[in-house]
């Protein structure tokens, strides 16, 4: 007489026939969050950019109006600077793309054993800001222990 599956079982196996699914919902929620705090930020951003700039005060006026946008359309320097901010952007992203892709197929074809050690090799000049800035930290909490005469 065969056992009874419990739900569990079911719910097991059906989570191993269907692996996308799994993987789905293990990432849903995470993904789902960041997209709203992404979402919510740019919405905040969009709101602020309909109010009026105080140039006497850092806080933006609440009053509804186009000024900042026809601003930035009519006044040349505005202009000047978004276009070179846009092009150079533009320039930075082809750049990274003609370097990256042949890297990248390079390593994904030929790395053989030694592709984690060439990506990581790869990654490794964008990790010296932040060992830049753990270095500062520990020299600042060093120096406000030392003036608090925390430690001897």
């Amino acid at each position: 007489m065969p056992k009874a599956e419990s739900a569990l079982t079911r719910l097991s196996a059906f989570f191993f026939r269907h692996r996308w699914l799994k993987l789905a919902l293990l990432l849903a929620v995470p993904l789902a969050w960041l997209a709203g705090v992404y979402l919510a930020s740019l919405a905040s951003l969009l709101v602020q950019s309909f109010w009026r700039a105080d140039e006497l005060s850092p806080n933006p006026v609440h009053v509804w109006n186009l000024d900042n946008y026809r601003v930035m359309l009519t006044e040349p320097a505005y202009r000047v600077f978004f276009l070179r901010s846009f092009f150079m952007a533009l320039f930075v992203t082809l750049a990274c793309l003609v370097i990256s892709w042949p890297v990248a197929y390079f390593i994904a074809k030929h790395g053989g054993r030694y592709r984690l050690l060439l990506v990581l090799l790869r990654a490794a000049p964008f990790f010296t800001g932040v060992i830049l800035r753990i270095a500062a930290m520990q020299g600042l909490f060093q120096q406000a222990i030392a003036t608090a005469r925390l430690v001897k």
